[in-house]
């Protein structure tokens, strides 16, 4: 009951719905006990929440046009629509079909009781999000999937990875028990 985006409401509650109405108690107070603390003594988090929204509007309408006016020729409506309005909208469903699509077709190989499942489809749209069953069963394994990059598309593991490579990732864990199947 406190998931926000429970797909036992339905596929468009699941997407998008969830927008559309009040949080429920239950959500609300799930929320509240959320530990963010390592968030908030972020200074860049600090920096990007204290300039919001001005912050975001710039880095996701106003340079993406700027590039494409000045780089590519384009319009400046074009290039608000385009790369600004239209890929936002492709990256939020992409977002969403997460909590959707995810949760409602796939596999459930580590556990079948739950209604996330791995997703191929939701995996490629989304840079390897789509190994949900996996989340589910190990939700502190930083890569979200069991298997390496080689074996299950997971472009998002591979960046971490890279960024550890330099030194500007650490302390990654990984789930220890492999295709164990719960009930």
């Amino acid at each position: 009951d406190a998931d926000p985006h429970d797909a036992r409401r339905g596929c468009f509650f699941s997407h998008i719905g969830w927008l559309c109405v009040r949080k429920s108690s239950a959500v609300v107070e799930a929320g509240r006990q959320l530990d963010l603390s390592d968030l908030e003594a972020d200074a860049f988090v600090r920096l990007q929440r204290a300039l919001h929204p001005a912050w975001n509007v710039v880095w996701c309408f106003g340079v993406p046009a700027v590039v494409a006016t000045q780089i590519w020729g384009e319009s400046p409506l074009n290039a608000l629509l385009v790369p600004g309005v239209l890929r936002y909208c492709i990256v939020l469903h992409s977002t969403w079909l997460v909590n959707s699509l995810a949760h409602m077709h796939g596999t459930r190989p580590y556990r079948r009781l739950t209604g996330a499942a791995e997703n191929p489809i939701v995996a490629a749209v989304t840079c390897g999000e789509g190994w949900h069953n996996w989340h589910h069963a190990n939700p502190r394994d930083y890569a979200a999937s069991e298997l390496g990059v080689s074996a299950q598309y997971n472009p998002t593991k591979l960046v971490i990875d890279a960024a550890a490579a330099v030194g500007m990732v650490w302390d990654r864990r990984r789930a220890t028990v492999r295709g164990r199947v719960d009930g």
